[in-house]
């Protein structure tokens, strides 16, 4: 299993996520504040100058004479300023800013004895905040969320290790039992809350499995051995009676053939479980295998199978392969195969060859049928021993008719190639 931490990253990218989502909105509502408040600020000024300047105009019947910096002041419209004149003409008396971008705040106030409207002008150009200094604040709004952020991306990062590193340790002790150890291990992880449920559950799991387990090898080896007693009984039987039947009598004879080729393939199915269920128990320890030599004893053994057949075989090697593993896996894997080949093999010929980094068994037989779902015993038991061992198997219908099937060993398994410039044995 590869270390990868994706739960870590993403409660990282989580936090960081809304973290700058928050920050975007804060740094939104702090600019959009403080241009609200300077407007505020320009709006509650302007009212108390025209404020005062009604007063006076109402007293005197003329503006002061010294306005404030900024103000301007009319009486009617038509003394406004052009550019202004569009902004007022038709607006009720307020106070208000101006729409377009021309740094103009404006009074319009109705005198309540003559309901003539006054209009004041605030030209806050040179007062309001420039756009450096707009830009000086966006950069420092920037530079402060930009910290913030790194802070919280550093608290995110060591919060998500605190909080894993209890599953992290988890799913080490996980790792590390074989099933059919205790699983009171898992004891220091009983706690009330999510992480001890889990664990709870995990255990749980681990008894049933090992429970499995345990029935099923038990299984598999009483009934191997029990299963033992009546094929030898049939065995010696059989060969009772081809030492009794006469030659010429090949209604008998044939009959028997079957009956001892299917006794063969009982045997072969036993042993099969026998050792998986030891090897399940005891793990047979890897040893060195030459390839050829058990490709070539496993062909030996299989012989029988084609008996009265016209089929042609040959072991092509284009390198000696050495490779680690338990040999008696190695001998049930390639013997699966080659058993396959040549009980659905008619005529023709089997091809065994062997590269530098699989065995690949070539048949002229019937090839796959697609219509039926699955493998036979054999295959699955190759399947089976492909995944447990990290091996590849694939099989498929050969190009020019047949089936081929791959039996490919990683590479960590293989400890010596030597080239040998192809080499093919007849058998």
């Amino acid at each position: 299993m590869k270390n990868s931490k994706p739960l870590r990253s993403r409660i990282i990218r989580y936090f960081s996520g809304y973290l700058a989502l928050l920050l975007i909105i804060y740094s939104a509502g702090i600019t959009g504040m403080l241009k609200m408040s300077e407007d505020w600020a320009f709006n509650k000024q302007l009212s108390e100058i025209a404020e005062s300047i009604l007063k006076h105009f109402e007293q005197y019947g003329k503006f002061p004479t010294n306005l404030p910096m900024h103000i301007t002041a009319y009486s009617d419209i038509q003394s406004v300023p052009k550019p202004l004149q569009k902004y007022v003409a038709h607006h009720e008396p307020d106070i208000f800013e101006i729409a377009d971008d021309i740094d103009y705040h404006a009074a319009i106030i109705l005198i309540p004895s003559t309901s003539q409207k006054l209009f004041i002008f605030y030209h806050v150009a040179s007062i309001e905040t420039t756009q450096m200094f707009q830009s000086i604040m966006t950069l420092a709004v920037a530079g402060i969320s930009l910290v913030i952020f790194s802070f919280g991306w550093l608290i995110a990062s060591s919060l998500s290790n605190r909080i894993l590193m209890p599953i992290s340790d988890l799913v080490r002790v996980v790792q590390s039992l074989a099933l059919e150890e205790d699983s009171d291990i898992l004891h220091s992880f009983k706690s009330r809350d999510e992480l001890g449920m889990l664990s709870e559950i995990i255990k749980q799991l681990l008894k049933q499995i090992s429970e499995f387990t345990r029935r099923e090898r038990e299984f598999t080896s009483h009934a191997s051995h029990e299963l033992r007693t009546p094929i030898s009984v049939i065995k010696n039987a059989v060969e009772i009676l081809n030492r009794r039947t006469l030659e010429s009598d090949q209604s008998i004879k044939l009959p028997l053939a079957r009956i001892e080729r299917s006794v063969r393939d009982m045997e072969v199915l036993i042993n099969t479980f026998l050792v998986l269920s030891r090897h399940r128990q005891n793990q047979d320890k890897d040893e060195i295998i030459d390839l050829k030599i058990v490709a070539e004893d496993i062909v030996n053994q299989h012989r029988y199978l084609l008996n009265s057949k016209v089929v042609e075989v040959d072991i092509y090697l284009s390198e000696i392969i050495l490779i680690k593993a338990p040999v008696s896996l190695v001998r049930i894997a390639i013997g699966n195969l080659v058993r396959n080949a040549f009980q659905y093999t008619m005529k023709g010929k089997v091809l065994i060859s062997l590269f530098s980094d699989r065995v690949s068994i070539c048949d002229t037989g019937p090839g796959i049928n697609h219509d039926v779902n699955g493998y036979d015993i054999g295959l699955t038991i190759v399947q089976r021993l492909c995944q447990s061992m990290n091996w590849q198997f694939l099989i498929a219908d050969a190009p020019d008719g047949g089936t081929q099937a791959d039996l490919i060993f990683p590479a960590s398994q293989i400890v010596g190639i030597g080239n040998i410039s192809g080499i093919k044995g007849h058998f």
